[in-house]
């Protein structure tokens, strides 16, 4: 047998070819394991669900970016302070910051914007308090 050397091809040298015939011809016994995996393979996995995530991941990015919208112009914060929040935003979740700047917000309004010079730097306080990075107690 001639092994033709064509880009587009490629041929197994006879001793290998050999070995991996063989080894086809063993089985290896069923295993609990095995049986198992083979189930799952029928079964639908989470990994075929790519739509439902990209949605939920769409709708939870939107649910931020209002918030953060709502944040900036509530603190008139720059573009800096946003990424700030955007990341404490996602790392607690939409609905927990939902709540702190509903929080920050009714106690703004109760205790009077006028005292708080720099609302940002504030706003920005607030959340450290609430949601500390370490991991302490809230």
């Amino acid at each position: 047998m001639q092994v033709i050397n064509n880009p587009g091809s490629y041929q197994q040298p006879l001793e290998s070819r050999a070995k991996k015939e063989n080894g086809k011809e063993r089985h290896s016994p069923r295993t609990p394991y095995r049986e198992k995996g083979e189930e799952k393979e029928t079964q639908t996995g989470y990994s075929k669900n790519t739509v439902g995530i990209a949605r939920a991941y769409t709708r939870v990015r939107e649910a931020i970016d209002a918030e953060l919208d709502l944040a900036v112009r509530s603190f008139s914060g720059t573009p800096r302070d946003r990424r700030i929040w955007a990341r404490i935003a996602w790392r607690v979740g939409a609905e927990a910051f939902h709540f702190a700047l509903e929080d920050k917000l009714a106690e703004d309004r109760s205790d009077g914007v006028e005292r708080v010079r720099n609302r940002a730097a504030a706003f920005q306080a607030f959340l450290n308090a609430r949601f500390p990075k370490d991991g302490g107690a809230a």
